[in-house]
């Protein structure tokens, strides 16, 4: 999200780079290389190399030093720019729908194995199985471009009404789920609930239909998710006072590794590259500096998407 955001002054550095003579260009851009290469080798030697435990570890914190550095090092040439695949570019679109789906379609048993569709022929089974999840990807994809364009309208009041409704509902669902687990439902809970919500739901649509409008389910849509979200306060104070005490030398919560230096870094790293608006994390204003020119401004970077999202 750091680098997305900084992402029009990291094109605005580089064509402004690109504009100097050569010397300087080079001067800019060699000072910038040589520090990635320094913190690849670091990261190599010390991280990659690692015992997979070990690394798996590390990985949530350090995994987009080679990333950012692959970014770089891909574009840090006009003519590298000038160049692409168009199967990664198509690819590139579907990146969300397909790391969601791969614990759904391609892999199974907790990611340790293929799903079979045919049976004592593995490479024609992955080939088959591979074109059904990149079919099913590239379906959701096109299904989440029309459901944004249904649940975020250009009408800036119908999209703050609609985005309103989508927290409370996903906060509903959260909430229903906490009432379920705290209650220790069976079956017959789980039915029960999914039927109140069903009900629920269409009550609602009806009354949109009939009102022919969002803004007329707003009371009734208010008490319905206030009553769902008393009982989810005093469910979490029920199950707070009868929870055990954890255990504070738990080194994994959750699945997750806990390093709290790492973590302090990271966040230094980061919001140095926030505050800077650099997305190498100030490596390019430093390259800046050292060629005694100036790091584009947000003007710079920014005028043009201002007027394009204007116009």
């Amino acid at each position: 999200m750091a680098f997305a955001l900084n992402h029009p002054m990291a094109s605005a550095w580089l064509k402004a780079t690109e504009k100097l003579p050569m010397k300087t260009q080079w001067l800019m851009k060699g000072f910038v290389i040589c520090v990635i290469g320094v913190i690849m080798s670091v990261w190599i030697s010390q991280v990659f190399m690692l015992p997979k435990f070990e690394y798996n570890d590390h990985h949530p914190y350090l995994f987009w030093i080679p990333l950012t550095s692959y970014i770089f090092l891909r574009n840090c040439t006009l003519t590298l720019r000038s160049y692409h695949l168009s199967l990664l570019t198509k690819m590139g679109k579907i990146t969300l729908e397909t790391y969601l789906m791969q614990h759904h379609i391609w892999l199974t048993t907790n990611a340790k194995s293929l799903l079979v569709f045919i049976p004592n022929s593995p490479l024609c089974n992955f080939f088959f199985v591979s074109l059904l999840y990149l079919l099913i990807s590239h379906r959701l994809f096109r299904l989440t471009v029309g459901l944004r364009a249904m649940l975020i309208p250009p009408d800036t009041n119908a999209a703050q009404i609609l985005l309103a409704a989508m927290v409370t509902t996903l906060s509903s669902i959260y909430g229903v789920a906490k009432i379920v687990c705290t209650v220790n439902g069976g079956p017959a809970v789980v039915i029960l609930v999914t039927a109140a919500i069903g009900v629920t739901g269409y009550y609602l649509l009806n009354i949109i239909i009939r009102e022919g409008s969002t803004q007329s389910i707003k009371n009734a849509y208010l008490i319905s998710t206030g009553c769902i979200g008393g009982v989810v306060i005093i469910c979490s104070l029920v199950e707070w006072i009868l929870a055990p005490t954890a255990n504070a030398n738990n080194d994994h919560i959750g699945g997750v590794a806990v390093n709290i230096g790492l973590g302090i870094m990271i966040l230094i790293v980061f919001s140095l590259g926030v505050l800077s608006m650099d997305s190498y994390h100030g490596i390019t204003v430093a390259g800046s500096l050292l060629g005694w020119q100036e790091y584009p401004t947000w003007e710079e970077a920014y005028s043009n998407l201002t007027l394009t999202w204007r116009l």
